[in-house]
């Protein structure tokens, strides 16, 4: 059902979507796995205290696990609590170094602090691991434009390209705290 409802939000069938996504949260003992996948959608959803609370669940129910403890930093990211975002992603990658979703969720939560130069460093440590991660280049394409560095941004941007075009995989619509927005909250021109 929360695939179901992910999809039919991607398709702009709001209403059937949040239908799929209630029958979800009426749901009783949840799975962590299946938390982590409903906080997904109802971020996407714009239900971030539905979002929250099922994040928060998963990392109860699953103390250790590194999708629970993601989930709750893209949740804190759209809720704007980048100290705890950050907390989330450095504890993921306490349990594991080489997870480049970490290191993206702690780059954006630096990014919107405020701390460019050490969101950048995150989000290259993060593309060691993935040189194909599309949100860590979208993101490194914003920070380079802001610290000025235009050649930068543009290779990031073209590597973005290159890793969408050699994939059929597309990612889902942005998050509010991802690379666009990001990008309107430093007040740069789209690149």
């Amino acid at each position: 059902r929360v695939s179901l409802a992910m999809s039919l939000s991607e398709i702009g069938l709001q209403a059937e979507a949040q239908a799929e996504a209630d029958r979800v949260l009426a749901a009783q003992h949840l799975p962590a796995s299946i938390l982590v996948r409903l906080s997904e959608c109802l971020l996407r959803q714009g239900r971030l205290t539905e979002a929250l609370n099922a994040a928060t669940a998963a990392r109860a129910a699953d103390q250790h696990g590194v999708g629970a403890m993601l989930a709750l930093a893209r949740a804190h990211l759209c809720a704007a609590r980048y100290e705890a975002a950050a907390e989330c992603a450095l504890d993921a990658m306490e349990a594991s170094k080489a997870l480049p979703d970490g290191h993206w969720l702690l780059g954006t939560a630096l990014a919107w602090y405020g701390d460019l130069d050490n969101a950048a460093k995150s989000l290259a440590i993060g593309l060691q691991f993935d040189p194909q991660h599309v949100p860590s280049l979208r993101m490194a394409t914003i920070l380079a434009l802001a610290r000025g560095e235009a050649a930068a941004a543009t290779l990031f941007q073209q590597r973005a390209h290159a890793a969408l075009e050699r994939t059929d995989w597309r990612p889902p619509t942005e998050l509010p705290f991802e690379a666009e927005g990001l990008r309107k909250h430093l007040g740069l021109a789209p690149a």
